[in-house]
Formats: C-alpha cells, sequence, structure tokens
C-alpha cells in the first residue's frame, strides 16, 4: 500500500467519525418535527439583530436550519441595493449572530 492510499484510507475514516458523530449528536433536521420557534418570532429577532441596519437591508431569504446549527435555527439572508449580504442566524435560545456575507459553518 502506498502512502497516498494510506491517506485517503486515513481521511475517508477521519469523515466517517465525524459524520457520525453529526449525526449522534441530533444537529440533523428532521423535516417532519415543527420548529421550535415560528418564523415571525425568528424574523423579529433577526430584524432587532441588525437594528438601524434595516433601513438599508432587506429580506431575501428565511431558511430553517438544522444542519451545522443547533436544531430550530432560523437563517435570514438580508440584502441591500448595492448587492452587499448580511447573514442572520437566530438560534432557539433567543440569541443570534450576523455575519457580512454568507455565513461560516466550519
Amino acid at each position: 500500500m502506498t502512502k497516498n492510499m494510506k491517506r485517503i484510507f486515513a481521511m475517508i475514516a477521519v469523515w466517517t467519525i465525524i459524520s457520525e458523530v453529526v449525526l449522534a449528536s441530533g444537529w440533523v433536521l428532521d423535516p417532519k418535527i415543527a420548529p421550535t420557534v415560528g418564523l415571525p418570532d425568528a424574523y423579529q429577532l433577526a430584524v432587532t439583530t441588525l437594528g438601524p441596519a434595516t433601513n438599508q437591508f432587506h429580506c431575501t431569504a428565511a431558511e430553517f436550519v438544522g444542519t451545522y446549527r443547533p436544531p430550530g435555527s432560523w437563517m435570514f439572508s438580508f440584502y441591500n441595493t448595492n448587492g452587499a449580504l448580511k447573514t442572520v442566524l437566530a438560534y432557539p435560545d433567543g440569541k443570534t449572530h450576523v455575519y457580512d456575507g454568507p455565513p461560516v459553518f466550519f
């Protein structure tokens, strides 16, 4: 077995373990379960977090996310007329996080 093949097998093993941990943690979206925080409440959190910037940005997308985030999280995309993006993540515990640009999941 060559060094490259050993590296490939090691990488596959690591990704398998990471996948199992993520799946076992319950952070995978189950579409049959209703969100713990409804869309209107999550949107209100996002708009409140942006504060005065909501005069410059408009919401273009809302997505219920469960992968790489706590189950029940919402992700909102806000753009301004110049094409600048702000992404707001609203978590079920009421906390929020704002990214300038697309969110970073790792």
